[in-house]
């Protein structure tokens, strides 16, 4: 949910604004009117993405993911790295949209597959240096910033290449509100992967080397958890 001003006679959330001038203005909760709002807030403030420990560095936002044989490509909404180098795939949808339900699901499994089986890590550095030229600054310099100085560059982007040719990759759902159907789907979803160690083995054509997609799967809010908000955990 987003947050406007609101008449202290109205309404509100019980969260206040204190302006310039001293006032107090209650702030009324409100729907996103359209899910570009939200994604872009993603893209510029990624720690709202509550329920998880983790950093997050945005490589591209709406990343071309090829689909399979047939070469169609999808538009991720966002992809990010996180601290330790687990690419995160973020799906964003508002609670008012129907497929936020089982279409969403079976969307950002479909992104998964084919950035497990297809995408290198010199493809996510070029989407990083693109939408680092894009904000007008320097890849490394804002690299080296995410990392605090914890990680090499050289050694982080090891890492990164390591979990993507193991599969290992988050997947994200983020709206103003989870349906209770979603967060059913989810919850099973991380109970059976707690349960099985592979899911969908496959071989890469070229090297015949053995990948599978291990998947985290992690539904979120941008606003503070409420009950009935589902959150994943990295396993």
């Amino acid at each position: 949910m987003c947050y406007h001003p609101g008449s202290m006679s109205a309404p509100h959330t019980g969260i206040f604004l204190i302006g310039k001038d001293g006032e107090l203005t209650g702030l009324r909760e409100e729907p996103y009117e359209q899910e570009l709002v939200l994604q872009t807030l993603i893209s510029r403030y990624p720690q709202i993405l509550s329920g998880s420990p983790r950093r997050f560095l945005l490589i591209r936002q709406e990343a071309p993911v090829r689909h399979g044989e047939s070469g169609a490509t999808g538009w991720l909404d966002h992809l990010f790295l996180d601290d330790l180098g687990v690419p995160t795939l973020v799906e964003v949808k508002r609670s008012t949209d129907a497929r936020i339900r089982r279409e969403v699901v079976g969307q950002l499994l479909d992104y998964a597959a084919n950035v497990a089986f297809d995408w290198d890590v010199e493809r996510l550095q070029d989407f990083f240096e693109g939408t680092c030229e894009t904000a007008g600054r320097e890849s490394a310099e804002a690299l080296e910033e995410f990392l605090e100085g914890e990680t090499p560059v050289d050694q982080y982007w090891e890492t990164v290449k390591t979990n993507l040719q193991a599969g290992k990759i988050r997947l994200l759902f983020v709206a103003d509100r989870i349906p209770t159907d979603l967060r059913r789907i989810i919850e099973f979803l991380n109970n059976l992967q707690a349960r099985v160690a592979r899911i969908c083995p496959r071989y890469q054509s070229k090297t015949r080397r053995k990948r599978s997609v291990r998947s985290l799967f992690y539904a979120s809010r941008t606003n503070a958890r409420e009950p009935g908000t589902c959150h994943g955990r990295m396993r």
